[in-house]
C-alpha cells in the first residue's frame, strides 16, 4: 500500500541501509555486518487500514498462518521445502489515530503529523500476542521443526516513525507534563531514544527464540537536508542504534533527495526503489538505470510488485523486468536486496487460484536463492497499417531500450524478446496525423509472432506543427480568461482552485521551466481526470493556429497528456466541430532545455468563436500558455467548423482459442474465433470477425478449417494465423502434447446414515476414486481439517462436527490435479432436555416450569411441547387455582437439523393441604372472588378450627364438612362459583384422604 512523492501523493516506507567503507562502484553486499547479515528484506505493512475500505476485512494484520508462504518456500502440499526471506521489516503509514507514522506529513485529508499516541500504537501493534513478531517467532519455529533446523532465526527490522518537525504537540513521553516540540531537535532525539528504547526492551523481554533483532529502519523516503535537523535526526539514530550493535537502514524512492548518498548521511544501507512497476511509462530502462545508480553508489535495489500481478499481463512483464535485471545487471547475487509486496502480496501469490501465481512465488523464491533463470527468446514482427490497411511509414515501434522505424511497407521486426507478455508503444513521427498507441503480445519461445498493428487518424483538420505569420494575425486568447470544468463528481475545491488561476494561461508570460520555483507562471491541474477549456473570443473570428504549452518533469510526477481535443464553435458552444485529437507523440519540443512541448494545430482556416481544449489529468499538468492564433471577423473564405467530424476507432482485432488450455491432445478438437475488441455489439459484446481468413503453420500438426474449427492431428506445435481485411490478427501458438499433460480427475462418495439437511447421524466412509485416461492414477492424497496429508483412497470420518476434507490425485506422468475439498456434516447426537420442574406445587402458588433444549453440533430443528397431553409453549407459566389439584405430565420431544429426535416426559404434583387452606381464602378475597368480608371472617374461623384439630381425624372430617357447607351455600353469591368449585373438590379429597 504504497503510493509515491515522485506522483506527489502519500507517502510510504521502505527500508534502509548506512553504508560503511567499501569497494568503489559496488553494490552494498549481502549477508555482511553492513546489514546485521541480511540479504533479502520483506517489507510487511502492519498499520492501520480502515476496514471500511477493505469490505471490513481487518488488513494489517499477520497471524502464524499468513507468515507461513513468506518463512519458507512451500511447495505444492503446503509443506516447507527450504527457508525464504531472511529478514523482515515491520512498517506501516499510519494510525487508526489519523497520526502519519510512514514519513512526512503533506496535508492528506484526515491525517496529522505523528504523535505519541501514534507511534505507541504501532509499539503496542507489533507486540499484539499471536501477531505480528509473536506469530513470525512461532511460524518459524514450525518451519524449524519440519526442516530439522531447530537453531534458524529470522532478522527483524523494525520502522521507526518519522520524527516530523511539523508535530508541535507530540505528547509527554517521560510524565513531566510538557509535550515535546519537534521544531526543536534536541526533542525529536529525546522522542528517538524513548521509541527505541521501548522497542528494545520489550523485544528483549518477549525473548523470541527464532527471530534476531538487525536494527531500525528511517521511514522517510527522501532526506531534505534544507529542514533544520533532518540530517543530525539521522545520524543520531545511527549513533544510538550502532550503541547497541544494531544497523540503520533507508529505502528511498528515485528521484528523492539524496537518494544515492545514503551511506553520506550515516545509514548503515540503502535501497533505491526504481519505482517500475508503479509508472506506466517507464519500461526496462528504468531498471537499468536504477542498477547502474545503485552499483555506482554503494547502494542495493528494492524490488517492487503487488497482488496486481495475477491479473494484468503489464505489472506481470515490470515484475519480470526487476528479476531479468537482477540477472543481466548483477544485483540478484551480489546486492542486498528489498521486497516491496503491498499487503499479503507474496502470501496471495502463493494461495491464488490462477496458476500464475505460484509460477511467480516460485521465480521470486528462486530469485532469493540467486538460481533465477532467465526466460527462453522469441520473436515478433508485422506491419503498421492505418483503418484501411495501407501500411505507414516512419512510426517507432518501441520496446524497451529498442527502437524500430517502419519502412515504406509499414514493416517493423523485434527478435530475441524473453518469452512473456511483452508491451510496445507506438508512435507516427512522420507526418504525425496518427495517434500513438500501445499494445501487448505474449512472446512464444522459439516462435515468431504476426501482428498488424492498426492506428487511429486523429488529425481532421490542418496540421500538426508548423505556425503562421505573427505579423500577420494575432493572439486572439491574449488576456481572455478561460473557464476550465471537470466532470461530475469532480473535486469542487480544486477546480476553484484551478479558475482562481486561469488568467496564467493568456498573460503571455511564459514559465521559466522550473515548475517549483517558479510556480505563479503555470497552472497546475491535479487529479486523476479530464478538463475541458474553453476560451470564450466574445465574437467570430478567423482561427488560423491553436496552442497548448505544457511541461514534462518526470521525476515529479507531471506528465504530458496522453491526448487533447482540440473543438471550435461558432455558436456560443451549443454545436462543436472536432479539429482532432493531439497524442503525445505529435508535440512539438520547443525548449529542450526545460522539457517544455506544445500541442499545436496549424494550416487552419475556420470561423469560430469559441475554442475547447480536452485532456486527461494523470496525476499532474502545467501550462503556462495557451494561445488561439487568427484575425476578428470573417477573413480568407475562413468557412464555418466543420460538421460530423469524428475519429474513427481502428479495430483491435485479437483470436481466442477454446478450450482456453495449454496443450491439446491427439485428436482434441477447438474453435478459432476473431473479435474487434474495440466494437461491441447491442449486447456490449465484442464483435466477432465472420469473414477472417485463417491458415496453420505446420497443418500435419494442427488443421484448421475455413471457418475457424481445429483439429490436433500429431504432436508438436503450429503457429495458428488469421486476417481480417489483409489485417494480420496476432498469431497463437497451439502446442500438441505427445505425452499425458492432464491431471487426473477425483470424486468422492460417503457412506453413513443420511439425516437431514446434508447432514450424516453415523460415522462416515469417504471413499476417494481417481480416473486418469492416459498414463493412469499413480496416488491420491487427502488432508482431514487441515492436517498431515495422507496417502490412500479411504478416510473414516467418527468424530461430530463439520469437517473439511480436501483431496488431489496424482498420475503416472507426474500432473496433478488442483486440490478439491468438500464439507461433511456428522451429528449422531440428539438434542439435549433439561426441565426446571418442582416436585410438587400448592395450588396458592404461581407455576414457572423452565425448559432449556440445546444441540451441539447441528442445532435444533424442531420441538413439540405438551402439557396435560396439550401443545403449550416454553416456559410454562400458569396463576394460581389454574392447574387442578393432582398430577400433572409434562411431555418435550426435540428434533435437531440432522433429524435426531429425543421424547423426555416430567412429571409434578399440585397440592392443597389444610395448612394453605386459610391462604386461598386470603387469595381469593385478594382478587375478589370472595366480596364479603363478613363471609370471608366466617370462613376464615372455620378453617383455623379445622387446623387446630389436626390430628384428631373426626374432628378433621366435621370441620371440613361444615366448611364445605359453607362455601356451597355462597357459591354464585358472594363466593366466585369458579372458585367454590376449586375449593369444594379439594375439600372431598382432603376428607377422603383422611379416613
Amino acid at each position: 500500500m504504497r503510493s509515491y512523492k515522485w506522483v506527489l501523493a502519500a507517502i510510504v516506507v521502505s527500508l534502509t541501509m548506512i553504508l560503511p567503507i567499501m569497494p568503489a562502484n559496488a553494490y552494498v553486499p549481502p549477508g555482511t555486518d553492513i546489514s546485521n547479515g541480511a540479504k533479502n528484506i520483506l517489507l510487511l505493512y502492519t498499520g492501520y487500514y480502515d476496514p471500511a475500505n477493505y469490505n471490513g476485512q481487518q488488513v494489517g494484520v499477520y497471524e502464524k498462518e499468513k507468515f507461513k508462504p513468506y518463512v519458507s518456500h512451500l511447495n505444492q502440499n503446503d509443506e516447507p521445502d527450504d527457508y525464504f526471506f531472511d529478514t523482515f521489516l515491520f512498517l506501516g503509514i499510519k494510525s487508526p489515530y489519523g497520526g502519519v507514522t510512514g514519513g512526512r506529513y503533506y496535508g492528506s485529508p484526515d491525517t496529522h503529523p505523528g504523535q505519541k499516541q501514534d507511534w505507541q500504537w504501532f509499539l503496542d501493534r507489533v507486540f499484539t500476542q499471536n501477531q505480528q513478531l509473536d506469530a513470525l517467532n512461532q511460524a518459524v519455529k514450525e518451519a524449524n521443526q519440519k526442516l530439522n533446523q531447530p537453531d534458524h532465526k529470522v532478522l527483524v527490522y523494525m520502522m521507526l516513525p518519522f520524527p516530523d518537525s511539523q508535530s508541535t504537540n507530540f505528547g509527554d513521553i517521560d510524565g513531566s507534563g510538557t509535550s515535546l516540540d519537534f521544531s526543536s531537535l534536541e526533542a525529536r532525539e529525546k522522542a528517538i531514544k524513548w521509541y527505541m528504547d521501548q522497542f528494545m526492551s520489550r523485544f528483549n523481554d518477549a525473548n523470541y527464540q527464532n527471530l534476531k533483532l538487525a536494527g531500525f529502519y528511517w521511514t522517510e523516503e527522501d532526506l531534505n537536508t534544507s529542514i533544520p535537523g533532518e540530517t543530525e535526526s539521522v545520524k543520531y539514530t545511527s549513533d544510538y542504534a550502532h550503541s547497541f550493535g544494531l544497523k540503520l537502514g533507508w529505502i528511498p524512492y528515485r528521484g528523492a533527495m539524496n537518494y544515492t548518498n545514503g551511506n553520506k548521511y550515516g545509514f548503515d544501507w540503502t535501497c533505491i526503489q526504481p519505482n517500475r512497476y508503479f509508472d506506466t511509462s517507464s519500461t526496462y530502462s528504468r531498471i537499468k538505470e536504477i542498477a547502474k545508480t545503485a552499483d555506482s553508489s554503494d547502494e542495493g535495489i528494492e524490488i517492487e510488485f503487488d497482488q496486481t500481478v495475477l491479473g494484468d499481463k503489464w505489472y506481470r512483464q515490470a515484475l519480470m523486468d526487476y528479476l531479468i535485471g537482477g540477472v543481466e545487471s548483477g544485483y540478484m547475487k551480489n546486492s542486498l536486496l528489498a521486497y516491496y509486496q503491498d499487503v499479503y502480496g507474496v502470501y496471495d501469490l502463493y494461495y491464488s487460484a490462477n496458476p500464475i501465481g505460484k509460477k511467480l512465488y516460485n521465480d521470486i523464491y528462486h530469485f532469493t536463492k540467486g538460481d533465477f533463470q532467465l526466460p527462453a527468446t522469441g520473436n515478433i514482427k508485422g506491419r503498421v497499417v492505418n483503418i484501411k490497411g495501407e501500411p505507414i511509414q516512419n512510426v517507432e515501434v518501441t520496446h524497451g531500450d529498442k527502437v524500430v522505424t517502419t519502412d515504406e511497407y509499414g514493416n517493423y521486426e523485434f527478435d530475441n524478446l524473453y518469452a512473456m507478455g511483452q508491451d510496445f508503444s507506438v508512435a507516427d513521427i512522420g507526418d504525425k496525423i496518427y495517434k500513438s498507441t500501445k499494445f501487448s503480445v505474449d512472446i512464444q519461445a522459439g516462435q515468431t509472432i504476426m501482428r498488424d498493428i492498426v492506428l487511429e487518424n486523429g488529425i481532421l483538420e490542418g496540421k500538426v506543427g508548423g505556425t503562421v505569420d505573427h505579423s500577420v494575425y494575432s493572439n486572439l486568447s491574449a488576456g481572455i480568461i478561460p473557464e476550465v470544468s471537470m466532470p461530475a463528481g469532480g473535486d469542487d475545491r480544486e477546480l476553484q482552485r484551478e479558475t482562481n488561476l486561469m488568467p496564467v494561461l493568456t498573460d503571455g508570460i511564459y514559465g521559466n521551466g522550473n515548475w517549483d520555483t517558479d510556480r505563479d507562471h503555470y497552472v497546475d491541474f491535479h487529479g486523476n481526470t479530464r478538463r475541458d477549456l474553453y476560451i470564450n473570443l466574445g465574437q467570430t473570428s478567423t482561427v488560423k493556429e491553436i496552442g497548448f504549452r505544457a511541461l514534462l518533469s518526470d521525476e515529479a510526477g507531471i506528465r504530458l497528456p496522453k491526448s487533447m481535443d482540440v473543438s471550435i464553435s461558432n455558436d456560443g458552444g451549443k454545436s462543436w466541430g472536432l479539429l482532432g485529437s493531439i497524442t503525445d507523440n505529435m508535440v512539438t519540443l520547443i525548449d529542450a532545455a526545460h522539457d517544455v512541448y506544445e500541442y499545436h494545430l496549424s494550416d487552419l482556416n475556420f470561423q469560430a468563436n469559441v475554442i475547447k481544449i480536452s485532456f486527461d489529468v494523470a496525476p499532474w499538468v502545467f501550462s503556462d500558455e495557451v494561445k488561439v492564433m487568427g484575425s476578428h471577423g470573417v477573413i480568407d473564405g475562413a468557412t464555418p467548423p466543420p460538421v460530423n467530424n469524428e475519429i474513427i476507432k481502428a479495430p483491435n482485432y485479437a483470436m481466442s482459442i477454446e478450450p482456453d488450455i495449454e496443450e491439446f491432445s491427439i485428436g482434441q478438437t477447438g474453435k478459432i474465433t476473431v473479435k474487434d475488441l474495440k466494437h461491441t455489439d447491442d449486447s456490449g459484446k465484442p464483435i466477432i470477425i465472420n469473414n477472417a481468413i485463417f491458415s496453420s503453420s505446420n497443418p500435419d500438426i494442427v488443421k484448421i478449417n475455413s471457418d475457424g474449427n481445429i483439429t490436433a492431428l500429431s504432436g508438436g506445435s503450429a503457429m495458428i494465423y488469421a486476417s481480417v481485411n489483409g489485417i494480420q490478427v496476432e498469431s497463437k501458438l497451439i502446442n500438441v502434447s505427445v505425452t499425458d499433460h492432464t491431471p487426473p480427475a477425483t470424486s468422492a462418495s460417503v457412506a453413513g446414515e443420511i439425516g437431514k439437511n446434508g447432514w450424516y447421524k453415523s460415522k462416515v466412509a469417504v471413499a476417494l476414486s481417481a480416473e486418469d485416461a492416459e498414463s493412469g492414477v499413480a496416488e491420491t492424497y487427502s488432508s482431514m481439517d487441515g492436517k498431515e496429508w495422507m496417502k490412500g483412497n479411504a478416510v473414516a470420518i467418527e468424530a461430530d462436527g463439520m469437517h473439511t476434507l480436501q483431496y488431489y490425485s496424482k498420475d503416472s506422468a507426474g500432473n496433478q490435479e488442483q486440490t478439491k475439498s468438500m464439507v461433511v456434516k456428522i451429528d449422531q447426537t440428539a438434542p439435549v432436555i433439561d426441565a426446571a420442574l418442582p416436585e410438587t406445587v400448592y395450588s396458592t402458588d404461581a407455576v414457572s416450569l423452565r425448559i432449556s433444549i440445546s444441540d451441539a453440533t447441528s442445532g435444533v430443528d424442531q420441538t413439540v411441547i405438551k402439557l396435560d397431553g396439550v401443545e403449550v409453549s416454553a416456559p410454562i407459566e400458569r396463576e394460581p387455582f389454574t392447574l387442578s389439584v393432582g398430577d400433572h405430565i409434562v411431555e418435550i420431544a426435540a428434533m435437531d437439523l440432522a433429524g435426531n429426535e429425543v421424547v423426555r416426559q416430567f412429571t409434578f404434583r399440585v397440592d392443597l393441604d389444610i395448612d394453605h387452606l386459610d391462604e386461598v381464602l386470603n387469595l381469593g378475597y385478594d382478587k375478589g372472588w370472595i366480596t364479603d368480608r363478613g363471609i370471608l371472617n366466617s370462613l376464615m374461623a372455620s378453617v383455623r378450627k379445622v387446623q387446630e384439630q389436626q390430628g384428631d381425624a373426626n374432628q378433621v372430617n366435621q370441620g371440613l364438612n361444615a366448611l364445605r357447607n359453607k362455601i356451597s351455600a355462597q357459591s354464585g353469591k358472594h363466593i366466585d362459583r369458579t372458585l367454590a368449585d376449586y375449593m369444594l373438590a379439594a375439600i372431598d379429597r382432603l376428607m377422603q384422604n383422611s379416613h
